[in-house]
């Protein structure tokens, strides 16, 4: 696959050069050029991370949910890559973060901007919302990852091992295009710091 894209970029790359010189438009070729730089003429995916301290239910062994994500239309499949946490608590003891796809999308949550892995990269197209202010759980919950965190400290995490491998939400939100992150703990309130990582491609 990486074959052929290399052969596309080529190609492009050629078109470009020709049109370059007949027109003496000169832009086209540096526009080429830059897109080549972010990886969007390999088809490479752009990597985003959110992160953010929650804070696990107040009732022992309950799940909260702190954040919640939800594709727009028409934007390029979203794969996450990576789920991490680390607790800060006094009590020793064990907690879960859980990636849940929910039948029905939740709602609420406070919007928060993916960060860009490679800052030459486009903003991301999928929306982010955390728990700065409520978010409700969607309907009819599927749990894709249970990652363990010690309550005490040590991080717990989870990635992908290949595209594939990956929890993904399809285009136009919905059922297909939604996840959450929540969190439980056999303490209650239990500190903890919580990163995901995702692709578009």
């Amino acid at each position: 696959m990486l074959a052929m894209r290399l052969v596309t970029l080529v190609v492009v790359m050629l078109i470009v050069g020709v049109v370059a010189l007949v027109t003496g438009h000169g832009r086209e070729l540096v526009g080429a050029l830059s897109l080549v730089g972010s990886g969007a003429m390999l088809g490479m995916p752009f990597y985003y991370d959110v992160k953010k301290v929650v804070t696990t239910n107040g009732t022992a062994n309950t799940l909260s949910t702190h954040f919640r994500f939800l594709t727009v239309a028409n934007q390029m499949v979203a794969r996450f890559m990576g789920l991490y946490g680390a607790a800060r608590f006094g009590t020793a003891g064990g907690a879960v973060l859980k990636l849940i796809r929910a039948g029905t999308a939740g709602t609420g949550g406070t919007s928060q901007t993916p960060a860009k892995r490679n800052p030459n990269a486009r903003a991301a197209d999928t929306t982010a919302l955390d728990d700065a202010t409520t978010i409700t759980a969607g309907a009819t919950p599927v749990t894709h990852l249970s990652v363990g965190v010690a309550q005490t400290g040590g991080m717990g995490g989870w990635v992908a091992l290949e595209q594939d491998h990956a929890p993904a939400m399809l285009p136009n939100g919905g059922a297909n295009g939604n996840m959450e992150i929540g969190s439980l703990a056999n303490s209650a309130s239990v500190t903890v710091e919580v990163t995901a990582e995702f692709q578009e491609n």
